[in-house]
């Protein structure tokens, strides 16, 4: 495993489509799997690639308009 393989949480949440600390959350729960390095949460991207294809992530609260 390189660091190229290695993605942290904000481009985990760019390639799920959800906000990093979502991804984040979904990691500290342990629903994707990842590990603690340092003070950054990181994930396989293999395993984000995998846990994609079954996430179905809910939508938040629509923006209000002013």
């Amino acid at each position: 495993m390189t660091d190229s393989d290695l993605l942290g949480s904000a481009e985990v949440g760019r390639r799920l489509g959800i906000h990093p600390l979502s991804a984040s959350r979904l990691i500290k729960t342990g629903r994707l799997p990842g590990r603690l390095i340092g003070r950054t949460w990181v994930v396989r991207a293999a395993d984000v690639e995998r846990f994609a294809q079954t996430y179905s992530g809910r939508p938040g609260r629509p923006p209000t308009r002013r």
